[in-house]
C-alpha cells in the first residue's frame, strides 16, 4: 500500500525543519531547498526623471525561488524558517499602500498562522479589502471562510455569493444546479452534538439541486448498482435502502442494486446507530434521455480550455531506504501515453526521481509555462504524514523513514503552483493527498458565460486519508490508474476535471471493496495555491 499524505485543508506555510539525518541527504536537501518559494523583497529600482535627477523606487515585493531572489539581489528568510513576523515584512506595506494581490496574501497569512494560533478574523478583514475592489483570489478565501465560519459568522449563503463573484456570476442570477466537490450526498448531520450515523452515496453521482438530489441514469438500463458509506462512531446496527435490509462491510460501505422504474426512480437510505439515532438520505435516479450522462462538458468548452497544455507525470518504485512499489512506473509511462496522444498534451515522465529532481524539474515548468497553458502533475508513490504538523508530504526515491530531510512538503508543491502562471493546473495523486479538504459549494459558471479565463487549482486524489491499494497481484497497474486509464481512453467530448473525477470514483471504490479495501477518490480546489473559480478543463485532440 502507498503510505499516507494529508489533506490541502490543513497545510500551512511553514515546511518542517529537516531532522539530523545522513550527511549526504542533509547536502541534497539543502541544494533543493534553492528551488522552494519564498517571500522576497526585491531591491528598489533607480529611475531617471528629467536630465538631471534621480530617485530610488521602494522595495517591491514577489513570489519566486530561492535561487531567483539570490540572482536578483533580493531578500527573503530562508523557506523553513519563515514565520508571521518575516512574512508580514514583505507585503505589509504594499498591502497598506492599496495592491488587490497584497491584500490577499497579507490574509492568507494570516489564515496560515505561520507558527502562531491562525487569526482568521484578520484574515477576513483581509479578503475583504481585496475581495470588494474584484479580487477574484480573494472572493474565492474569503467565500470559504464564510462556508466554514473561520473569523466570520457561518453564511453558506454568504459564501456563494463570494464563489459567484469570484466566477464572474452576478449575485442575484439563476444557480445552475451547483456540483459537489465529492460525488455524494450527505444527510443533514444529527443533532446530539454531530456523533450520529452519516451516509454518503459514492456510485451513481448525485447532484444537489434546489429540489430533491438527482442521479442520471442511462436510458433503457434496468438496474442500477448502488455503492455508498455509512459510518457511526457508536456502530450501525441498521441499513436498509428502500425499506430493504443492507449488511454494510468492516468499512462500513455497502454495494446493492436499484430496480430502475420507468421514469423517475425515488431512492431512500436509512441509518441508524447504537443509540437510536436515525438518518436518511434521500435522492432521485432520472432517466438520462440523450445518453450524456450529464457530466461531460459542453463541445463548444473545448475553445475555453488552454490552447498548450504540459503535463509531469512522476513514478517512483524503487526506493533506497523504504519498500518498493509495484506500479507506480507502469502507472505513470501508461497515462503519459494517453494524455500525449489522445489530448495532445507535451509530456514529460520522471521515474525513481529524488528530492532534488522533482523540485528543479517543477521550477523548470514554473519559469515555462504561461497563462496560455494548463499543467497536469501526476504523481505516484509513497507519501508520509508527519502527525506532529498535521502535514502531508510526497515521498522521493531518496526519502528516509525517520527523517523528513528529503520529504518534500504539501506546502513547497502548492507554493510552486501558486507562482505557476498556468491559467489552469491539476494534481493528480495515486497517494493519499487531498483528505477532507472539500468545498460545500463548487459553483460552475453556465456555459454559455464560461470563457475559460479563470485561474483554477484543483487536485483529484486516489484516496482521503488512508493508505491506497497499490495494485492487484499481477496487475500492472493501481487500482486507481486503471480506472483513470479507462476514463480517459474512453471519454470523446471536453470534460471538466469534476466529471472526470465523478466517472472514475465508483469504478475505484468498487475494484477495492473486491480487494476487501476502503478507497474512495475526492477531488476539490486547492487551498492557498491561487485557485480563483471555475474547474480544469480536458479537451480530447478531433480524431
Amino acid at each position: 500500500m502507498r503510505n499516507i499524505a494529508i489533506a490541502f485543508s490543513i497545510f500551512t506555510a511553514v515546511l518542517l525543519a529537516p531532522s539530523v539525518g545522513t550527511q549526504a541527504a542533509v547536502e541534497s536537501s539543502t541544494t533543493a531547498d534553492r528551488w522552494l518559494i519564498v517571500d522576497c523583497l526585491l531591491p528598489g529600482q533607480v529611475r531617471k526623471l528629467g536630465g538631471q535627477m534621480t530617485f530610488l523606487t521602494p522595495r517591491r515585493p514577489v513570489k519566486t525561488s530561492a535561487a531567483e531572489c539570490e540572482i536578483r539581489g533580493g531578500e527573503y528568510i530562508a523557506y523553513d524558517r519563515a514565520n508571521l513576523s518575516t512574512a508580514l515584512g514583505v507585503w505589509l506595506a504594499q498591502a497598506n499602500g492599496g495592491d488587490l494581490q497584497a491584500q490577499n496574501y497579507v490574509g492568507e497569512i494570516h489564515e496560515k498562522g505561520l507558527g502562531v494560533t491562525p487569526n482568521f478574523e484578520e484574515a477576513a478583514r483581509w479578503y475583504r479589502m481585496a475581495a470588494e475592489k474584484g479580487n477574484a483570489r480573494a472572493q474565492s478565501n474569503l467565500g470559504f471562510l464564510f462556508e466554514q465560519g473561520l473569523g466570520v459568522k457561518k453564511d453558506l449563503a454568504e459564501a456563494q455569493k463570494w464563489y459567484r463573484k469570484a466566477a464572474g456570476l452576478p449575485d442575484d442570477g439563476p444557480i445552475e444546479a451547483p456540483r459537489p466537490a465529492t460525488p455524494s450526498v450527505n444527510a443533514p448531520a444529527p443533532a446530539a452534538g454531530g456523533n450520529g450515523p452519516s451516509i454518503q452515496i459514492i456510485d451513481p453521482p448525485v447532484v444537489q439541486t434546489r429540489g430533491n438530489p438527482t442521479a442520471l441514469v442511462r436510458s433503457g438500463l434496468t438496474v442500477l448498482p448502488l455503492i455508498g458509506k455509512v459510518t457511526a462512531p457508536g456502530g450501525v446496527i441498521s441499513l436498509t435502502i428502500n425499506d430493504h435490509k443492507e449488511t454494510p462491510d468492516r468499512n462500513g460501505l455497502f454495494r446493492t442494486e436499484i430496480a430502475v422504474l420507468g421514469k423517475d426512480t425515488p431512492v431512500k437510505v436509512v441509518a441508524v446507530d447504537a443509540a437510536g439515532t436515525r438518518i436518511q438520505t434521500d435522492f432521485t435516479l432520472v432517466p438520462d434521455l440523450d445518453g450524456t450522462r450529464g457530466l461531460a462538458a459542453p463541445k463548444s468548452l473545448s475553445l475555453a480550455a488552454p490552447k498548450r497544455g504540459y503535463a509531469l507525470l512522476i513514478g517512483n518504485n524503487d526506493y533506497r531506504k523504504l519498500p518498493k512499489l509495484e506500479t507506480a512506473i507502469d502507472d505513470v509511462k501508461a497515462i503519459a501515453d494517453v494524455l500525449a496522444n489522445s489530448y495532445g498534451y507535451q509530456v514529460t515522465v520522471m521515474t525513481n526521481a529524488s528530492r532534488y529532481d522533482i523540485l528543479s524539474k517543477l521550477n523548470e515548468f514554473r519559469e515555462k509555462l504561461t497563462e496560455n497553458d494548463s499543467f497536469i502533475l501526476y504523481y505516484a508513490g509513497h507519501g508520509e504524514l508527519d502527525r506532529a504538523n498535521l502535514r502531508g508530504h510526497w515521498l522521493p526515491i531518496d526519502a528516509e523513514p525517520d527523517s523528513p530531510a528529503n520529504w518534500i512538503s504539501n506546502v513547497a508543491v502548492t507554493d510552486l503552483l501558486n507562482a505557476m502562471a498556468a491559467r489552469q493546473a491539476l494534481i493528480i495523486a495515486d497517494t493519499c493527498y487531498a483528505g477532507a479538504m472539500t468545498r460545500a459549494v463548487f459553483e460552475q459558471p453556465p456555459a454559455s458565460n464560461r470563457k475559460g479565463i479563470w485561474r483554477s487549482r484543483t487536485v483529484l486524489s486516489s484516496g482521503g486519508l488512508k493508505p491506497v491499494v497499490d495494485g492487484e497481484a499481477g496487475s500492472k497497474h493501481s487500482v486507481f490508474a486503471q480506472a483513470l486509464l479507462d476514463t480517459l481512453r474512453a471519454n470523446r467530448t471536453p470534460v471538466d476535471g469534476l466529471a472526470l473525477y465523478q466517472r472514475l470514483a465508483g469504478n475505484v471504490a468498487r475494484a477495492a471493496m473486491k480487494l476487501g479495501v476502503e478507497q474512495i477518490p475526492e477531488y476539490a480546489p486547492i487551498r492557498f495555491a491561487g485557485h480563483e473559480a471555475g474547474d480544469f478543463l480536458l479537451a480530447p485532440r478531433k480524431l
